[in-house]
């Protein structure tokens, strides 16, 4: 690199003092390019803007544009360290440039004036291909859409640096959505007059303005509609509400039929079924985006835009499922909640979980098997206590639809409860969920998860007080399987509270698991976390208080503290003077 480095500085020279412009710009392109990689992208982005620049169109703009990329990448791998920079009082235009001292916003300001300078001498970048510019990645456009260098500076001006949200002031943040959206969607949207300074969005909305009247004098249907589209892009992607999503999707719509001749008028009834898709409120909006996306998909069959249509259609059309399920409920409850579309059944297994055998784990995650081997291995190697299949009703509309449904299990325990899309429950092409269920008429209630721990058990049916349950406090450290640290029953009003177990080196990181067992019926309770605090240790908190919620420049801000302390006792608060 250092040898290549040294040769490129007589290449420079050479090409500079023939007035090989193409060469000059390629030498000056690879020196900055070596240069980095030399590990000094600081030192070969000054050195770059120290140097003399071709003049020629297609040339200048080559060296300006990886000037004002070189800038960007720099500001995106140091973006934190230049984030904290403080600014300083500005420099002369004509002293050297240095990145060590300038703010994020100075480097954007600067990469902004190549850009712009780039972007002024569009006139004579029409005529040259992308593909002819050896500085850029060709894309993979067809032929016509977005072909020349001028469409390259217009889309990279605006998608690099104009629409990132990231380089503006907090004043244009907060001004976005008070820029006029019929503005915005102009013809040609007018700017502020001098010295005024333009918005970025509006600045950017402008740019593709431009680029669209430009391919329309050219008769460009494709191009023209391209430049439409990203200006579409642009402004849904900072004008979020409700109202500028929908006047952005008409405005759309009514544009569209002019471009009907041109195959780039599929991925503009792509572009819009995808917004009615997301954006849209109304109940049938899927059913419109799906019939759209079937014509642009029908009228100009292997075209990108019919692509992208039938990708739609087919997202549109595919079958989904989600499940929920009662952590605890009783036999014969409507325990499932199955979120449903395009899906005419959904099948279920219930397979019963042994208490015991989890307990007895050496490496205890909870009562319920969680991992995804743990599963497959249950599902492989263990029969279903209970098989079963849910008819879910048609969704015409192609939206997502809830049906609830009770699981055919009648003796309590603990269940995994798996879904399947398919029949056979296979693990490929299909779509399973597996969730923790317990039968039980037992339901545990808690106030909270620290110690001393008191919890209430009561009777799922009619929620009375379940005397006399036997309730067991275990400890598990993830190292061993858990261990009983001590049983009690409940009182008569269903209650028991377990007392601090205190602390021992042996133990270390532990977890706590209260395990209810009446018979069939179990309830529990887990509390994770380091070595329990017991909670009636008192400790101090605060609240401040201002005179009003929004201040204007200049205006007295009044506000006080209230610090205060929490007793012993459940509830007790106090003030806490002299904190």
């Amino acid at each position: 690199l250092q040898e290549a480095a040294d040769r490129l500085v007589p290449l420079v020279a050479s090409a500079r003092a023939a007035g090989d412009e193409a060469g000059w710009a390629k030498a000056l392109v690879r020196q900055s390019q070596v240069a980095t990689s030399l590990g000094g992208l600081e030192t070969s982005v000054e050195q770059l803007k120290g140097q003399p620049w071709p003049e020629g169109s297609t040339s200048r703009a080559a060296v300006e544009l990886y000037y004002a990329h070189a800038l960007l990448e720099y500001l995106d791998g140091y973006d934190w360290e230049i984030r904290q920079r403080e600014r300083v009082v500005s420099v002369a235009p004509n002293d050297k440039l240095d990145l060590k001292a300038f703010t994020a916003e100075q480097i954007a300001a600067e990469a902004e004036k190549s850009f712009l300078a780039v972007w002024e001498r569009r006139a004579g970048l029409g005529d040259v291909a992308v593909a002819d510019f050896p500085y850029l990645r060709s894309n993979d456009y067809p032929k016509g859409v977005r072909s020349s260098l001028r469409d390259a500076v217009s889309y990279l001006f605006v998608d690099r640096l104009l629409a990132d949200s990231s380089f503006w002031s907090p004043s244009e943040a907060n001004d976005a959505w008070q820029l006029d959206l019929d503005n915005l969607v102009a013809e040609t949207p007018q700017l502020p007059p001098p010295p005024a300074a333009a918005h970025p969005l509006l600045r950017g909305a402008a740019v593709l303005a431009d680029l669209e009247r430009w391919h329309r004098s050219r008769h460009e249907l494709g191009a023209e509609l391209e430049a439409r589209l990203a200006r579409q892009r642009l402004l849904l992607q900072h004008r979020t509400s409700a109202r500028d999503q929908a006047a952005l999707r008409s405005d759309l719509e009514r544009l569209l039929p002019r471009f009907r001749s041109d195959p780039w008028w599929a991925v503009g009834i792509a572009e819009l079924a995808g917004e009615i898709d997301r954006t849209g409120i109304e109940p049938d909006r899927r059913v419109r985006a799906r019939e759209l996306a079937l014509t642009g998909e029908k009228a100009f069959p292997g075209s990108r835009g019919a692509d992208l249509c039938r990708e739609l259609r087919s997202e549109i059309e595919a079958p989904d499922f989600a499940l929920q399920i009662m952590a605890v409920d009783g036999a014969g409850r409507r325990s499932l909640e199955i979120t449903h579309r395009n899906l005419a059944e959904i099948h279920l297994r219930a397979y019963a979980v042994d208490l015991s055998a989890q307990l007895a784990q050496k490496e205890f995650r909870g009562l319920f098997p969680a991992e995804d081997r743990e599963i497959e291995r249950l599902i492989s190697s263990r029969e279903p206590v209970a098989s079963w299949s849910v008819a879910l009703p048609p969704t015409a509309d192609y939206m997502s639809h809830r049906t609830f449904a009770p699981p055919p299990l009648t003796r309590s325990g603990l269940y995994l409860v798996v879904a399947s899309a398919e029949r056979s429950f296979a693990k490929g092409h299909n779509r399973r969920v597996a969730l923790p269920f317990t039968l039980s008429n037992l339901v545990l209630l808690q106030e909270n998860q620290v110690f001393p721990w008191e919890v209430r058990l009561v009777e799922g049916s009619d929620g009375r007080a379940a005397t006399g349950v036997e309730v067991t406090l275990y400890r598990n450290s993830w190292r061993e399987a858990p261990s009983v640290v001590g049983t009690q029953r409940t009182d008569a009003a269903g209650r028991t509270t377990f007392a601090f177990p205190g602390v021992s080196a042996e133990y270390g990181y532990s977890n706590f698991l209260l395990v209810a067992r009446r018979g069939d019926d179990i309830a529990a309770a887990q509390r994770y976390g380091g070595e329990p605090q017991p909670g009636t240790s008192p400790h101090t908190s605060a609240l401040l208080f201002t005179d009003r919620a929004i201040y204007r420049p200049q205006q007295k801000l009044y506000w006080k503290v209230l610090a205060y302390a929490t007793g012993r006792g459940r509830g007790a608060l106090t003030a806490a003077p002299e904190t």
